[in-house]
């Protein structure tokens, strides 16, 4: 629910991920855990994204990402990660990654 126009209907998690966004303070550890719980109980949303820069000339089943490519924000996601900053192991798939980072 980030980005709610109503502050108080905001889950107090996603609130904290705003305040920490917007002051452009560091998380402490605990809040890290806590945002880290929330973002994967959450799950991604069901709806597709733009791929970004850091996307284009990517390959995903067959396909030459370009800027603006949509895919599924769990694909958009794990490449960016997995492919693009190279933050997972080699050969982590889509599957792997999601459970990764699942409750």
């Amino acid at each position: 629910m980030v980005g709610s126009d109503n502050p108080g209907s905001r889950h107090p998690v996603d609130q904290l991920i705003l305040d920490i966004a917007q002051s452009g303070r560091q998380a402490g550890g605990t809040e890290l855990a806590e945002i880290a719980h929330h973002v994967a109980a959450v799950g991604f949303p069901t709806t597709t994204t733009e791929a970004g820069a850091r996307l284009a000339g990517i390959y995903w089943r067959g396909r030459l990402l370009e800027l603006g490519s949509s895919l599924p924000y769990d694909v958009a996601h794990y490449l960016r990660h997995c492919r693009a900053r190279q933050e997972w192991p080699l050969g982590t798939g889509l599957d792997d990654y999601v459970a990764s980072i699942s409750v």
